[in-house]
Parts: C-alpha cells; structure tokens; sequence
C-alpha cells in the first residue's frame, strides 16, 4: 500500500487492564506478599496480550511514520481507536523544511468500524502536495486501547488466567507437563474474536 513506515509509542495509559486485587480474587490470594511480583505478571501479560491481539488493550499514545501520504492510512494496533478528535493528528514537514504542519481534519475522514482502523481521505479533497522528499515525512499521532471500565470481559479473563500461570509455574515448563495438555481453546480460544490477522 506504502513505501516505508514505523511505528512507535510515544506514551501509555498507566493503568492496566486488571489488577492486582482482581487477580488475587481470581487466584484466592489473600495475602499482599506477592503484590508486587503480581503486579510484574500483570504487565508482563498484558504486553503479551498486545503482541498476541495486534491491538493495544489500555490507551496508548501512537506515532506512525511514513515516507509518503498513502491514498489511505492504516492504523496498527487499533481498534479501538479514540473518539476525542484532540487524539487523532496527520502532521507532515513541507517541502520548505521547518516545523512540520498539520493537515487540516476536514480534508479526511477516520473509518472506526474496519479492522484496523483507517484514515483515508474525504470527498473532493487531496493530501498536500508540498511534502518534502525524505524519509518518515508524514506522521500520524493516535490514541487506541480500552479504557479500564469497558476491557472485554474475555480479555480480562484471559489476562488473569496468565498472571496465574506465572503464577504457579516460576520456571519454563517443561514438555509433556500437564499444561501442555490443555486444549488451545481453554485460555487462548477466549480471545479469537479480538486478534488481528490484517497487520
């Protein structure tokens, strides 16, 4: 679709999608001896949720570069992408060099429904043409992930039942343990509905 992109985060939500005291509840843990150590899994797992699902399960803050405006956007790691129009940026540096300009929003239009989200643009309208040549040119900023109080159930179910594997199992397990025996669908099977195959 493109030539050249990147993609990096710039800044994340600071609270995960479970915590501590709900994976205690989930593990009948009762003592606050392993706080730490599970807020540790807890953050480990959610990252690993991200990696696994293509798509960001807490707000954090994107930034996309790309050598070049496509005829549209794509935007990884997303849904859910953010309805606050403050979240979402298309920056580019002109031709003349300098501080980089915003492209005005009304010139796109950000498709929230497809899986990952777009940006593509509206009707009679066209992206600048006096884009410098040069690599990482256009940027786009944006915000993707749940807030903590809407997280699917499925995936918050999926993140505890990890924080309980860490749990129990401090070391590699080894093959032909028992959990190795567990059908797919038990724990990972919870989250198909979520994982993006696109990117």
């Amino acid at each position: 679709m493109f030539q050249g992109r990147s993609l990096s985060v710039t800044s994340r939500g600071t609270t995960e999608a479970i915590s501590v005291d709900e994976v205690k509840s989930h593990l009948k843990i009762q003592t606050t001896a392993e706080d730490a150590l599970l807020n540790i899994y807890i953050k480990a797992v959610s990252r690993q949720a991200e990696n696994y699902l293509k798509r960001s399960i807490i707000p954090t803050n994107y930034r996309l570069s790309l050598d070049s405006f496509p005829s549209e956007i794509v935007l990884p790691r997303s849904p859910p992408l953010s309805t606050v129009s403050t979240d979402i940026t298309v920056s580019f540096i002109p031709t003349s060099g300098g501080v980089s300009c915003v492209v005005d929003s009304s010139n796109y239009e950000i498709d929230r429904n497809i899986v990952p989200c777009r940006i593509y643009l509206g009707y009679s309208t066209s992206w600048p043409s006096n884009v410098r040549t040069y690599k990482n040119v256009v940027t786009v900023d944006y915000v993707s992930g749940w807030q903590t109080s809407v997280t699917p159930e499925e995936i918050k179910l999926w993140l505890m039942e990890k924080v309980g594997i860490y749990h129990k199992y401090r070391i590699p397990i080894n093959e032909g343990d028992r959990l190795q025996n567990l059908r797919r669908d038990f724990i990972d099977g919870l989250v198909d509905d979520y994982i993006i195959y696109d990117l």
